[in-house]
């Protein structure tokens, strides 16, 4: 029975690392961040009416730098004067 169970915990660790790809950090697919920059961010903000926020949902990130990366990316362009950040992460 112990033989069993540690085959089936190597086996979910397995998986668990099949289906995360474990990187996270600031600006790491920069294809897409040039993408965004350069295509997206300013339709985003020039399409939008004044009094309304630009809400961003970035999904499934685990210590937030994406969502940093973004955040730093729209101050940075000059199209937005602040920003709040909010998470849901519970």
């Amino acid at each position: 029975m112990k033989e069993q169970n540690k085959k089936n915990m190597i086996k979910k660790y397995l998986l668990f690392n099949d289906l995360l790809i474990n990187v996270n950090c600031f600006f790491r697919d920069s294809d897409t961040i040039d993408f965004l920059k350069e295509t997206i961010l300013h339709k985003i903000v020039n399409n939008k009416a004044a009094y309304n926020p630009i809400r961003i949902w970035v999904q499934a990130c685990s210590t937030g730098e994406e969502a940093f990366a973004l955040a730093i990316l729209f101050t940075k362009s000059g199209t937005l004067n602040s920003w709040s950040f909010t998470s849901n992460m519970g």
